[in-house]
């Protein structure tokens, strides 16, 4: 387990690289505040953006139950994530002054690390759920 953890954990990994390239790197502290922060800025207006769309002024849904249930979870991620990249963005901008590119979104292999993402999130989400069956929670 060890020796898959070195690769991440080196100092010469890419994405520390990309993280000095900024003005000044931020201590674990203001990083866990920064997180709160956006976040709470991002899910208050993000909820009440899903709320309208998803309501009408009297409180009645807009779309039939069995079709709310599938469409809301939806439409709060969509009202909620692009206000958490725009508070994101705006920290790293204005605080570090780095690019945004400096998260790890490069231009270079995009493709590949598009796919190792998405197979990594899977085999998480995997993991998740069956770690959640094994005790019958699921």
């Amino acid at each position: 387990m060890s020796s898959f953890l070195n690769p991440l954990l080196n100092d010469d990994n890419r994405l520390f690289t990309l993280t000095r390239q900024g003005g000044r790197p931020p201590s674990a502290a203001v990083s866990i505040a920064v997180v709160f922060v956006v976040l709470v800025l991002a899910i208050i207006p993000g909820q009440l953006l899903g709320h309208i769309v998803l309501l009408t002024r009297d409180g009645v849904p807009r779309l039939p139950i069995a079709m709310q249930y599938l469409v809301e979870p939806i439409i709060r991620n969509l009202t909620i994530f692009p206000l958490i990249y725009v508070g994101l963005w705006v920290w790293l901008k204005v605080s570090s002054k780095r690019p945004f590119r400096t998260l790890g979104l490069e231009r270079k292999q995009v493709f590949r690390r598009v796919l190792r993402g998405a197979a990594v999130a899977g085999l998480m989400m995997a993991a998740t759920a069956g770690l959640s069956v094994i005790p019958g929670a699921s």
